[in-house]
């Protein structure tokens, strides 16, 4: 997905060289909400496996999507 995104803002960046600043800060900013809800959601992940007997079907770790 972020390869897909990084093309799509190289070459909306050689269409239009004016905006390829917003171009690059618009890219930076979706890629790192979408890396930060990852990194948080995986850390979560980690906790809530040492502790077994409360994990259930709200777990982080039974998601099986990053959303």
């Amino acid at each position: 997905m972020d390869v897909h995104k990084l093309l799509e803002a190289i070459d909306g960046m050689r269409a239009n060289d004016a905006d390829s600043e917003r171009i690059i800060r618009d890219y930076e900013i979706e890629v790192r909400a979408r890396g930060r809800r990852s990194a948080l959601m995986c850390r979560d992940a980690c906790l809530e496996v040492h502790q077994f007997d409360e994990l259930g079907d709200h777990s982080v770790v039974r998601q099986k999507t990053f959303e």
